[in-house]
């Protein structure tokens, strides 16, 4: 992004996971995509973010939705995986995202 230019872009969807490298890598995009004036949706997926991540993301200004899925890696995932997917796709038509970044494989 140009820093003398306007980005055509104005929100972004992300999927993420509560646990591990991948919420600490999200955030941290998260967190300096909000600062350049983007707006962000964080959608988590696996086991809940925490209260204090929950805190955590509400600080920062981004936003936050939850499906209870379980991740591509864990047992029973592709029962989950349709699901998901309409979840993911609803998201989009909700929020309407110039840009979706899947931190995940099975849903790209």
């Amino acid at each position: 992004m140009n820093r003398g230019s306007a980005s055509p872009v104005r929100t972004v969807l992300m999927t993420a996971d509560a646990v591990g490298g991948v919420w600490s890598y999200a955030v941290q995009l998260s967190e300096r995509l909000a600062r350049r004036g983007l707006s962000v949706v964080l959608a988590t997926m696996g086991p809940a973010p925490t209260d204090g991540q929950r805190r955590a993301l509400a600080a920062l200004g981004i936003g936050h939705v939850h499906g209870d899925f379980r991740l591509e890696w864990m047992p029973g995932a592709a029962a989950d995986r349709r699901e998901a997917e309409d979840w993911l796709l609803d998201l989009e038509r909700r929020h309407r995202p110039d840009i979706v970044h899947l931190n995940g494989y099975c849903h790209g």
